[in-house]
Parts: C-alpha cells; structure tokens; sequence
C-alpha cells in the first residue's frame, strides 16, 4: 500500500497552487477592500477545485481500475524482482495483492475533491489572515 503513496502524493501535490493563488489573490482583494471581489475568487476556487478534484479522481481511478497500469504504478520493479529473486513467496504474494491496492486507491483518489476544497478554504482564511481559525480547516 505504501508503494502506491510513491505516485498518489506527488499526483496530489500538483494541486497545490490552488491554495497559493487563492490566498495570494484574496489577500490582495481584502488589502483594497474589495470583499465583492474576495467573495467572487471563493466561489470561483470552490467551483473549481472541486471540479479539478474530480478530474483527477477520475483520471487515476481509470488507471487504477487497469491491472496492468496500477502494478506499473505501484510496483513498477515487480517483473524484475521476480527474474532477480525467482520462487521468492514474498514478492510473489506483494504482486497478488492488487485487490487491496486498487480498494486503497479508489479511497485515497476520491478524497482528492475534498482536499481541493480544504486548500481553497485555507487559501482563503490565510489570506484574509485569520490564522488562528486555519486550524479548524
């Protein structure tokens, strides 16, 4: 399971920018005392994140739902280590757990919407500087 971390984090981390912008722009809105504004980049980070975290979710659920794709992903040395170590029960038995891999995946992938929305409202309230209610997020 930690084998699939390996892809799932960076794959997760790429969204991160969203958080930046986010509080970055609204800190700026909130500076000028524009709070229409400020109100508007919310929604529009809300809304698009969570459509961004469902694409993502959507795009690596494909891959993982591929058994050949999820292996490569998760254990992408698996056909060497089997012709470096053959009748090795341990590797072996790592390579036939793709059940309890992909279950790990679907699970971590489709938290990817949620955690969109945590960093665009943690964008929000860092850039509005509320820092003491960040934590709450």
């Amino acid at each position: 399971l930690m084998s699939s971390e390996a892809f799932l984090v960076p794959y997760k981390e790429i969204f991160q920018f969203i958080e930046d912008i986010v509080s970055v722009r609204v800190n700026y809105a909130l500076t000028r005392g524009d709070k229409a504004l400020a109100d508007q980049l919310v929604h529009a980070g809300i809304a698009g994140s969570f459509l961004t975290g469902l694409l993502a979710a959507t795009i690596a659920t494909i891959l993982g739902v591929i058994p050949a794709v999820l292996r490569a992903l998760t254990n992408p040395g698996f056909f060497n280590d089997m012709a470096l170590y053959p009748g090795c029960d341990i590797i072996s038995a790592a390579g036939e757990r793709t059940s309890e891999i992909l279950r790990y995946w679907l699970v971590e992938v489709w938290s990817f919407p949620g955690a969109q929305l945590g960093m665009v409202l943690n964008g929000f309230m860092l850039g509005a500087l509320e820092i003491p209610t960040t934590g709450w997020i």
